[in-house]
């Protein structure tokens, strides 16, 4: 295949089939633990980037998945709530723009959306850094939240979400931890 060209002029790269299963066998071991079973995968990137053809064609065939291609980039939301997709894969720009459209969305609802979201993701971190423990009181507001903002938020990718992966490029830590105390697991692949 031949890379992007972003850096000058696109270069040949080797990629062994060999390889290939290598990668697609180490997203099962990533993936079981969420157990494998009739998963609905959702694709939008071009076939032609490797790692969309790992991620989001063989390594979903090679478990017996549902694949779905989203109609074009401007109907990708729209797509992903009627497909319902249980795994998606996607490069990290695309989980940073599902964190700057969040947080544009909630500052054009008013003061109580930035606050419930505010307070979701205040929690969130004080959770993962807390290995999950919370006292009494941020246990109850955080159950809460959970069913006013995250919820919200699990439906908005068609409610059956497993998992984001991420791969082709590191995922900012900032972006992995605001989508993830948001109640939605990233694994980066």
């Amino acid at each position: 295949i031949y890379t992007s060209g972003t850096g000058g002029t696109p270069k040949g790269v080797m990629l062994t089939h060999g390889g290939m299963l290598h990668n697609s066998a180490g997203a099962h071991d990533v993936l079981h633990e969420f157990g494998l079973e009739d998963e609905v995968f959702f694709s939008f990137l071009p076939l032609s980037h490797s790692y969309e053809h790992i991620a989001g064609a063989y390594f979903p065939m090679s478990i017996g998945a549902q694949v779905y291609f989203a109609r074009g980039v401007e109907t990708v939301m729209g797509d992903v709530g009627e497909v319902r997709p249980t795994i998606m894969t996607a490069v990290p720009r695309l989980y940073q723009a599902i964190r700057e459209r969040i947080l544009r969305d909630t500052a054009k609802k008013g003061r109580l959306a930035r606050l419930l979201l505010d307070h979701t993701l205040r929690l969130g971190r004080k959770r993962y850094h807390q290995d999950g423990r919370l006292g009494p009181l941020d246990a109850l507001v955080d159950w809460a939240l959970d069913r006013i903002v995250r919820n919200r938020m699990r439906q908005r990718f068609g409610g059956r979400l497993k998992a984001f992966v991420s791969g082709g490029a590191p995922l900012n830590p900032e972006v992995g931890l605001f989508i993830h105390c948001l109640g939605l697991t990233v694994c980066q692949g």
